[in-house]
């Protein structure tokens, strides 16, 4: 057969029925409305196993039947087996690290939990102490007004017994005043008795001497002189008693004020002594409190510096569980990033799928016939002259359509400049040329080595 040759083939190859979807494997339906015909060799648009994200077993199926075809018929090297066999190794990969992050986060927030639960203890802790430690404060302080409070009571106690004592003092003074007073008044109830007897011993006199009244003239006035002055020393004795009375009196009234004051001031000591003993009571009771705040206050200290090596070591722990943490996502991180390489170069196959696709979709069933496509071809696969290959192919597959042989002829081949007819085939879509004069134009611009318009 020449290249000039049209090669058209129009024998029908039968599937067994016992076969599945020649792309995916599944069982395939009946031919709708053919009768015993054969079974369909491709899943029905959006039946296929691996349907979606723009893919389907009836579009694409004849690509995948021609990469099996050059890979040697081996299922595990399917593009789609691989990307799924990838996946499940990234997924084999990832799942430890995924658990290891989920047990990492788990202890990081067990260990926060536990720090926040110790810090919420190390708070209340530093809010006792400082409670007792102000507790203390005031109770010091209570135990010094106290303190203070009962030396002015002591004060004030020696200054009643000092006024008590002072108080008794003049009260025997007074004692001895009325004594001295009493005294001098039995002295002048004396002298006026004994003027009163010498006034009867005047009257006396003067009647016997009534009979010398003539004669004695000169004593009887002595007598009157002396009866006038007895009279004077009488009232003056007289005057001195009432005085002496009005002394004893205002001395019994300054020793029963004296006594009223000694009561008083000695219920006023016998108050101050209670309150000094009901002070001192509250002193000692303040000093065991004290003495019990002192040792709650070195109790919590030591929970607060325990609790601070537990929050230390918690503390350590998170760092550590931290590193891990950071260790696993740095291998997450690299995994992903592997992943990410692979669906790159997985989405890279595709588009290049997608491109030999349209390269092929534009190539016409005779174009295997021209000079320029023959020299592509024999660029295209390293100097081996295909044509009688593809030929055969086409021959072979008669129904199949050419332009996904032609695709899949250019895939089982190392496409050499394949880059070069991509980028071209861009270039010129815009030029509103035919599929035919676009694919003749592509075909014999890299066949000359040049892609200029």
């Amino acid at each position: 057969m020449t290249g000039s040759e049209t090669v058209v083939v129009e024998a029908v190859v039968a599937v067994p029925d016992d076969q599945g979807c020649l792309c995916c494997g599944q069982v395939l339906p009946e031919r709708s409305g053919v009768r015993g015909g054969p079974r369909l060799r491709y899943c029905p648009e959006g039946q296929g196993m691996w349907d979606g994200a723009g893919f389907s077993c009836k579009r694409h199926g004849a690509a995948v039947v021609a990469y099996r075809a050059a890979r040697g018929e081996e299922s595990s090297e399917d593009p789609l087996a691989v990307l799924d066999r990838e996946l499940l190794r990234m997924r084999q990969v990832l799942e430890p690290v995924a658990e290891v992050m989920a047990e990492t986060a788990a202890a990081v927030g067990e260990q926060r939990e536990v720090v926040r639960r110790e810090a919420e203890r190390i708070g209340a802790a530093e809010a006792r102490a400082e409670e007792a430690r102000r507790a203390l404060e005031v109770a010091e302080q209570a135990r010094d007004e106290a303190q203070a409070q009962a030396a002015s009571d002591r004060e004030r106690a020696d200054a009643a017994e000092r006024r008590r004592r002072e108080a008794d003092e003049r009260a025997d003074a007074a004692v001895e005043a009325a004594a001295a007073a009493e005294r001098r008044a039995a002295t002048a109830e004396q002298a006026r008795q004994d003027a009163v007897v010498a006034a009867q011993d005047a009257v006396k006199t003067r009647e016997a001497a009534l009979a010398r009244v003539a004669s004695l003239t000169d004593a009887v006035a002595a007598a009157n002189r002396e009866r006038e002055a007895d009279r004077a020393e009488v009232a003056a004795a007289q005057a001195h008693l009432r005085e002496a009375q009005a002394a004893e009196r205002a001395a019994r009234v300054a020793a029963a004020e004296a006594a009223d004051e000694r009561d008083r001031l000695t219920a006023d000591t016998t108050r101050l002594q209670d309150e000094l003993a009901a002070r001192t009571t509250d002193n000692t009771r303040l000093t065991h409190e004290l003495a019990r705040l002192s040792a709650t206050t070195a109790r919590l200290t030591s929970d607060n510096a325990r609790l601070g090596d537990e929050v230390a070591r918690l503390a350590t722990d998170h760092a550590a569980a931290a590193a891990r943490l950071d260790s696993a996502t740095a291998t997450l991180a690299t995994t992903e990033a592997a992943l990410a390489t692979l669906r790159e170069q997985h989405t890279a196959a595709r588009v290049e799928v997608g491109v030999l696709r349209r390269l092929a979709a534009v190539v016409p069933a005779d174009a295997t016939g021209h000079p320029g496509v023959r020299q592509v071809f024999t660029l295209l696969t390293g100097g081996a002259d295909a044509h009688a290959d593809l030929v055969a192919r086409l021959r072979e597959q008669p129904e199949e359509d050419p332009a996904d042989i032609v695709m899949m002829f250019l895939r089982d081949h190392d496409l050499v400049t394949g880059e070069d007819v991509v980028r071209r085939i861009f270039e010129l879509t815009g030029h509103n040329l035919t599929p035919d004069v676009l694919a003749r134009r592509v075909l014999v611009e890299v066949a000359a080595g040049g892609t200029d318009d």
